[in-house]
């Protein structure tokens, strides 16, 4: 979430790290030669779209499952109901939603992860007795997202779901908090990278790779992750023979301590 922040009239200044999203504009006004407030509608629009361009690509960058991305959504079961709309079930929680890595009940009892096909085949036969009164399996479909349980829940217990978020739209009256990307790296993720792609004609994210002070973020982000310190050997990948030196579960995406693929 971004930081509160005071702006003067003619240039952004934060009083933490991170920015707010009227910030950021102003300091790629100026950065474009533009008097602060005094953007076109179509470069409005052009810098609304490189922000958009750069967060979405730091957020899926090498596959990289960020730190800040993890999050956990709840909602109660509907008696009778077997599917749920993901991303609506419960108000806002889990609109971010883009994949899930678990799901189960508060006595941590989790649920197998079947695919539609097995899905499919557990609805072509009979219910099962309504002794059972916990789900053992889900599986998802369709975009967006619909989560569908077997055994079809007879009961209101509360479920819970741990996922990947995926980055919100930036956009005119969207709130600050869509600036996922953490404050400390937001001003090589969404300035300097917005500002290569604005140089680029707001060129597509593969080019970012081409922005030193974007990679230079990505980099900070990588060695920042707190998985990547855990030295523990039961984290490193298996399959390391005899006089060969452990998988080191930190080389992920082509990524180690010092070097991003590029």
């Amino acid at each position: 979430m971004a930081n509160s922040s005071t702006q003067t009239g003619t240039a952004a200044s934060s009083t933490t790290l991170g920015y707010t999203i009227a910030e950021l504009l102003t300091k790629i006004e100026l950065a474009r030669g533009i008097a602060a407030g005094g953007s076109s509608a179509v470069q409005t629009t052009q810098a609304y779209q490189a922000l958009n361009h750069a967060g979405l690509a730091a957020s899926t960058w090498d596959g990289m499952k960020w730190w800040w991305l993890h999050d956990t959504g709840s909602f109660s079961l509907v008696d009778a109901t077997e599917s749920y709309a993901l991303r609506t079930v419960n108000s806002s929680d889990m609109s971010d939603l883009n994949a899930i890595e678990r799901v189960y009940f508060d006595d941590d009892h989790i649920l197998a992860n079947w695919t539609w096909r097995q899905m499919q085949a557990w609805m072509r036969v009979s219910e099962p007795t309504a002794s059972e009164t916990h789900p053992t399996a889900y599986a998802v479909k369709g975009e967006p997202p619909y989560i569908y349980f077997a055994p079809t829940p007879d009961g209101t217990d509360t479920i819970y779901i741990d996922y990947i978020k995926q980055h919100a739209k930036i956009q005119s009256g969207a709130a600050d908090s869509v600036l996922i990307v953490p404050a400390a790296f937001q001003d090589g993720i969404y300035f300097q990278g917005a500002m290569h792609l604005l140089r680029s004609d707001v060129g597509t994210a593969p080019s970012l790779r081409e922005s030193p002070g974007f990679m230079e973020a990505i980099t900070r982000m990588y060695m920042a992750d707190p998985t990547q310190y855990d030295e523990r050997p039961e984290n490193y990948y298996p399959g390391a023979g005899a006089g060969w030196l452990p998988q080191d579960r930190r080389v992920m995406g082509g990524m180690v301590a010092n070097e991003v693929s590029v």
